[in-house]
């Protein structure tokens, strides 16, 4: 139903790793509207967290590092991969009001910090931060689409969507 229970969150602590624990099957859900044959469209592939980053790092190290692998159909954005935060449609409350980062939440970056008790997270203005993994913050996730999947029309706007 789009709800995000307890037990589709993702765990991050002290004890285990960011994505490689998150529930897949109710975000894999949700991008397919749950039809079968969408759902077929995501492959699974290797996903890399990166190394140990911290400030001033360079993050095209991070993005060029095939540390920390991971498999599965969703994953999640490291540091360096997004620079901006959000889309137009986040931003503009689903093109209802005038643009406004202030409508965006922090989300997790799969990018480990050098800091155990820490987690980078993406924050409304688009720069990479620090959290406590006590704190909660949104989740973005990433997918991977099949290569055999092609766009049959749309440009990729709120108004004309890309159809697959």
């Amino acid at each position: 139903d789009g709800t995000i229970e307890d037990s589709d969150k993702m765990v991050y602590g002290m004890n285990c790793t960011l994505c490689t624990t998150i529930n897949e099957e109710p975000f894999i859900n949700w991008i397919s509207n749950n039809n079968e044959v969408d759902k077929n469209k995501l492959v699974s592939t290797t996903w890399y967290r990166g190394d140990n980053f911290d400030y001033g790092d360079n993050y095209k190290t991070n993005l060029e590092s095939t540390s920390n692998s991971y498999e599965g159909r969703i994953g999640l954005i490291r540091v360096g991969e997004i620079l901006s935060e959000q889309s137009e449609t986040i931003l503009s409350k689903k093109h209802l009001s005038e643009n406004n980062h202030q409508y965006a939440q922090p989300f997790w970056n799969a990018t480990p910090h050098n800091n155990s008790s820490l987690a980078w997270s993406t924050y409304s203005v688009g720069d990479a931060y620090g959290y406590s993994i006590q704190n909660k913050n949104a989740v973005r996730p990433v997918i991977m689409i099949s290569p055999d999947v092609q766009i049959t029309s749309g440009n990729g706007t709120f108004n004309s969507p890309y159809e697959i």
